[in-house]
């Protein structure tokens, strides 16, 4: 699922328009066998579907034809955003489900703001969205500008053994989300552990390798 801000602060820099060639990258790189979402949020969540859809050439073309539209206009609803995508893990029958058929459920979550409505507090945020991140969902984040909370973005994406990562001003937004999707759609290793033997170990970091 892709999530990418919309509100009024993204028509700083054009960011909404580098996120615009960036989603429609990242759908066009989708496979067949493939199922995905956009949600776009600003004051209100809006979902490209209410479910997620198989990646077919004819629903990539309406989802390329749907992020076209997208402009930048109104408030940052963080949490209505998050909750948003991580329902769509649960949407559909007990068969296609993502929860059901075990996929990794994997949100690219794009923001380059603080929240400003819905839950504004990080920590509330967290708790907000915690018994949804259970099982195998990653939530990988970028943040855009110098305006986002790092701190947030860094918190969602470690809980979800995901990663985060920072566009600077003024630098071109569809390089590293291209890379980026590049990347996870073909990893070289996944659910990686660390055995220690014959020592005692403590303060280990990160606790979870991600």
């Amino acid at each position: 699922v892709f999530v990418i801000d919309s509100s009024g602060s993204m028509s700083d820099d054009n960011k909404i328009e580098q996120a615009r060639k960036a989603l429609t990258y990242c759908v066009g790189q989708l496979k067949d066998s493939d199922r995905f979402s956009v949600i776009r949020f600003s004051t209100e969540v809006e979902k490209f579907r209410d479910k997620l859809m198989a990646a077919a050439p004819g629903t990539r073309d309406e989802a390329r034809a749907w992020i076209g539209q997208l402009t930048a206009r109104g408030g940052t609803n963080i949490s209505g955003a998050l909750q948003e995508a991580l329902a769509l893990r649960e949407a559909g029958d007990e068969k296609t489900s993502a929860s059901a058929t075990g996929r990794v459920f994997t949100v690219v979550f794009i923001t380059d703001g603080l929240p400003t409505l819905g839950i504004t507090d990080p920590a509330g945020i967290l708790q907000a969205v915690g018994p949804k991140r259970a099982g195998q969902v990653r939530i990988f984040t970028f943040g855009v500008g110098n305006d986002v909370n790092t701190k947030l973005l860094d918190r969602v994406a470690e809980e979800t053994r995901a990663a985060s990562e920072y566009i600077r001003p003024g630098q071109d937004m569809e390089v590293p989300i291209s890379k980026f999707f590049d990347k996870i759609s073909k990893p070289a290793m996944t659910n990686l552990k660390l055995e220690v033997t014959n020592a005692e170990v403590y303060d280990m970091y990160p606790k979870e390798l991600p």
